[in-house]
C-alpha cells in the first residue's frame, strides 16, 4: 500500500485486501462509543511480530496510531470496568481514542515492539 514510508524493524506495509481485514477487525473490537469512530483511519502497515496495527490519521494529534488486536480474547473484569468508567470521562476528554497510541513518525514504532 504505501511501500514510500521507511519501516524500522519488524514493521512494514501490508496489501489492500489484509489492510480492509485488519480495519474491519478493528472495528469489531472497539467500542461503539470508541471516539476512533469519529476519525478517518486508513491501515497503513504492522508488526509482524505481534497483533499491533498501523493507522494513518486524518483529523488528530498524530499522523499515525497504533491499535493492538485482541482478535476474540474477551476483555478481564478489571478492563470491562475500566472501559465503563472511562465511559463516564468528561467530553473534553473522549477526544483522545482510549484504543489508539499516537505515533509522530514511523520510527516511533520500534518502542511499541520489544524487541529479541
Amino acid at each position: 500500500m504505501d511501500s514510500e514510508l521507511t519501516w524500522p524493524e519488524h514493521w512494514g506495509p501490508i496489501g489492500r485486501r489484509r489492510a480492509s481485514d485488519l480495519l474491519f477487525q478493528f472495528l469489531h473490537e472497539a467500542s461503539k462509543t470508541d471516539p476512533a469512530r469519529r476519525h478517518v483511519l486508513r491501515v497503513v502497515g504492522e508488526c509482524f511480530a505481534t497483533d499491533d496495527v498501523v493507522f494513518e490519521m486524518k483529523g488528530w494529534e498524530a499522523p499515525f496510531a497504533v491499535a493492538h488486536l485482541q482478535w476474540g480474547q474477551k476483555p478481564t473484569l478489571p478492563e470491562r470496568l475500566s472501559a465503563l468508567v472511562g465511559g463516564r470521562r468528561r467530553r473534553e476528554d473522549m477526544s483522545h481514542p482510549t484504543s489508539l497510541s499516537p505515533v509522530q513518525t514511523l520510527d516511533e514504532l520500534s518502542t511499541h515492539y520489544p524487541g529479541d
